[in-house]
């Protein structure tokens, strides 16, 4: 499977390429069709002459594209900053704000915190078609991983992980590992060991939370579409759950 990220560094590579010939090639065979055609003696040398500004009006038409183009992704940068700020400061104010709690206003505040994550989630992976978030909490009673909330599409809400069940047990042992999986397609290319139910998507990315020793929980985002998560979606994902692990751990301070 070719992956979005593969196709764009592919579509990259020949545009600079198609950009470096033409800017090469094109102004050589300006100049050699205008001077071929300056005499205008002829309908030859006007078509000399013609071709010549062809290819002036090509050059000029490559470098309007390439300063609209450059234009476009400056504008996509902006507006994934200002996302990336919407998303993030308010769960950031959130936890900061935990420290001033109790323990038992901690524990209610994390809930908030897991809510406004899957929020953020869905506000910077707005791209991706009909994308669900969960946020899971380790139980540490039985080691049950449950659902604290989750966001997205709507049918049957996420089952839990079981310990003592093939899915439930490597889910729990991906938190206590620290790990991180994503799987652009799971038909095509499922991760190792991936007992996963499948039920309604075919991409998903799954982060652990954890601070230091302590595993919290998993983060983790689904669609119902191969190939629409994509590398850079992995990284958001994982700074999410970087955030939620500030969050349980100040929770569970004494």
């Amino acid at each position: 499977m070719v992956l979005l990220r593969d196709r764009e560094a592919a579509v990259s590579r020949i545009r600079s390429w198609w950009q470096f010939a033409a800017g090469c090639f094109l102004p050589v065979g300006a100049a050699a069709c205008l001077a071929f055609g300056k005499e205008f003696a002829d309908v030859g040398d006007w078509a000399w002459f013609l071709g010549g500004i062809v290819q002036l009006l090509a050059i000029g038409a490559i470098q309007y594209a390439e300063k609209r183009r450059r234009g476009f992704e400056h504008d996509a940068a902006d507006r994934l900053r200002v996302a990336m700020k919407d998303a993030l400061q308010p769960l950031a104010g959130l936890i900061a704000a935990m420290p001033g709690m109790n323990k038992s206003e901690r524990a209610a505040q994390l809930r908030c915190v897991a809510i406004q994550a899957n929020g953020a989630l869905k506000l910077l992976l707005h791209n991706v078609d009909r994308l669900r978030a969960v946020v899971y909490e380790m139980v540490a009673a039985d080691g049950t991983m449950k659902r604290i909330d989750y966001v997205g599409r709507g049918g049957k809400p996420p089952e839990p992980f079981v310990p003592g069940t093939p899915r439930g047990d490597l889910a729990i042992a991906m938190v206590r590992d620290g790990e991180t999986k994503f799987a652009p397609d799971i038909d095509r290319e499922p991760p190792e060991n991936y007992e996963g139910s499948r039920k309604g998507y075919k991409t998903f990315i799954s982060a652990a939370i954890k601070n230091g020793e302590d595993g919290y929980g998993m983060v983790t985002v689904d669609a119902p579409n191969a190939g629409d998560l994509v590398d850079t979606d992995k990284q958001i994902v994982m700074l999410v759950a970087d955030l939620l692990a500030i969050a349980f751990a100040e929770r569970e301070r004494g």
